[in-house]
């Protein structure tokens, strides 16, 4: 049994630095690239750090929980196979909305979810934001 509450706060401040570290690394990208590219990157570093404060807060606020590690081995190893499964996936230029829904799909099964409705609205609702957000508002290529 381990204390979670350290290591959760530890984590919320790396991405706290992270975003911030994000944000102003934009600044230094060539002048061409400013209308495109670093607001990409300036909006991601932003949210991760504005979330991240918001969960070290949360996690401030919780009582300290103990976590037993790798308590389900089957969960652990079936994500990070699903992971990589998905990573292959997108490096042989699949494509992003192709892979991604298998991806969804066996871990949702994976963690046990059996609601196919919910599923089915989820994705469409992760797919369509993700294109909105990046395609269309940040004009950021699809993979």
């Amino acid at each position: 049994m381990v204390n979670k509450k350290p290591g959760e706060l530890a984590l919320a401040a790396f991405f706290v630095f992270l975003g911030i570290v994000l944000y102003i690394s934009a600044a230094g990208f060539p002048e061409r690239a400013q209308t495109s590219t670093a607001v990409y990157v300036r909006f991601v570093g932003a949210g991760m750090a504005l979330l991240s404060v918001a969960d070290f807060f949360m996690t401030l606020r919780k009582e300290s929980g103990k976590v037993e590690l790798f308590t389900n081995k089957t969960y652990f190893f079936g994500l990070v196979g699903l992971m990589l499964i998905y990573m292959i996936l997108l490096m042989l230029d699949v494509g992003f909305m192709i892979a991604t829904i298998p991806f969804l799909t066996a871990t949702a099964l994976l963690l046990g979810n059996r609601n196919w409705k919910i599923m089915a609205t989820s994705y469409v609702s992760i797919l369509v934001s993700t294109y909105l957000v990046f395609f269309r508002l940040l004009q950021v290529p699809m993979p």
